[in-house]
């Protein structure tokens, strides 16, 4: 196996480092030099490089050269690393544009202030210098406009959660309908035997995520105790969960040996996991969280597993919500209050119980949303998807399929309990008018 990853990694860095031209050596006239950190799967840096470059190079030709550094390769990004520890980048995101001391994020804020810092420094006729970073003197990369192709596998797993996703939601929400309607089908479906093997079904999705992660060497100790603690957390889920369903269909095979006048036993036979499987499932995805909020908020190339660029979607500007909160402090956060919700459920009084549950349903309905929102934007628009945030998304979706049962008992008693105390107060007020 490591043979295979050893020769692919060598073709792709081989199609990713053609021979590119070298930087020209300076003329008589001033020239200008600039960095320009950019990703092959990120939108706003191919919109840079193939629509607004070219008004560059028509302005000011050969004065301006830009060395374009990829920073989903392993040079590129150790370059990318060495310049944020070095000038201290506001966001670790992608396109980045370097010009002396003047660090530019964003194809916006680059075409604002780019050409007036070229035409200042050309007009002086001194030009400017490349950045003092290290990593330039060797780096070989200038110019260069190829997009190495996403990777295919990881686009296409990020299409199929994402599926799992909306249409998770989307079962939730009929569900929630019907049974207002007094037709309780699909919530008997989802907490009847087939529910529980989907929900296990889930975690077998989840563990085989994370384990792309654990097998993938890499010298970042972080990553690895943090894939390392969410796959085990994960096998024991898989395993807790799956011992009761295996009973079942243990049983189940027995009764229908014995005949039709055992069925009943059959039909009344309910598939229960164990009370603690929840909090572990919690700690699964809160290592994933926190190791995504360690690379988001400290700049930090990301170590990924088998499949996807890591390093693409946590440098685009989808890794920050409003450009300010990284988006792996906010699963902190939520795995945090789901932990907490839970810690509920399990005092004795019942209206915190019923609230808790309630508040768990919430919660996994508002990360399953949020998660669909951030799936479609990895194979859609930043073209690359990452499997830590894979890995966080059908942990989501393993919660919500957790809490549907008893989350979705407490929000019908709480309904039912309001409105029978609204007729109830209805019947007072028109006895006390007569």
């Amino acid at each position: 196996m490591r043979k295979i990853v050893f020769v692919f990694a060598m073709a792709l860095l081989a199609i990713v480092l053609l021979p590119q031209p070298a930087l020209a050596e300076p003329a008589a006239e001033p020239v200008v030099h600039g960095v320009l950190f950019h990703s092959p799967s990120c939108p706003h840096c191919r919109e840079y490089i193939e629509n607004d470059y070219p008004l560059y190079k028509e302005e000011f030709g050969d004065q301006f050269q830009l060395l374009m550094i990829d920073t989903s390769t392993t040079d590129g990004g150790e370059c990318f690393t060495e310049a944020n520890d070095t000038l201290d980048f506001r966001r670790a995101v992608v396109p980045t544009m370097i010009l002396g001391d003047v660090v530019m994020h964003g194809k916006d804020e680059i075409n604002a202030q780019a050409p007036d810092i070229i035409r200042e420094h050309l007009a002086t006729g001194d030009g400017l210098a490349l950045p003092p970073l290290t990593c330039l003197e060797s780096y070989e990369g200038v110019e260069s406009e190829s997009f190495l192709s996403s990777d295919n596998i990881a686009n296409i797993a990020a299409v199929f959660i994402l599926i799992g996703l909306v249409g998770s939601f989307g079962f939730t929400a009929t569900m929630a309908y019907q049974s207002r309607q007094d037709d309780n089908r699909l919530y008997e479906w989802a907490t009847g035997p087939n529910g529980r093997v989907l929900t296990w079904s889930v975690a077998v999705v989840a563990l085989i995520i994370s384990i792309t992660l654990v097998f993938h060497e890499t010298d970042d100790t972080l990553a690895r105790v943090m894939s390392l603690a969410s796959t085990l957390a994960l096998i024991v889920i898989v395993i807790a969960m799956g011992n009761p369903i295996y009973r079942y269909i243990e049983n189940r095979s027995k009764v229908q040996q014995k005949g039709r006048k055992h069925s009943r036993r059959l039909k009344k036979a309910t598939i229960r996991f164990p009370n603690w499987v929840l909090p572990v499932i919690v700690l699964a995805g809160l290592a994933v969280a926190i190791y995504l909020s360690y690379v988001e908020t400290q700049g930090e190339e990301a170590a990924c597993g088998f499949m996807g660029d890591c390093n693409a979607v946590q440098q685009s500007e989808y890794a920050e919500l409003f450009g300010l909160i990284p988006i792996g402090v906010l699963g902190v956060v939520g795995y945090a209050l789901i932990l907490v919700l839970w810690l509920g459920t399990q005092v004795s009084n019942s209206q915190v119980v019923q609230w808790s549950h309630i508040g768990l349903l919430g919660a996994s309905l508002f990360g399953v949303v949020f998660s669909s929102y951030l799936t479609f934007l990895e194979p859609f628009v930043i073209e690359a998807t990452c499997t830590w945030c894979l890995t966080s998304a059908v942990v989501m979706l393993l919660l919500l399929w957790l809490t549907l049962p008893e989350g979705w008992k407490a929000l019908e008693n709480y309904l039912d309990g309001s409105q029978s105390s609204a007729d109830s107060q209805l019947t007072k007020a028109r006895a006390q008018k007569n």
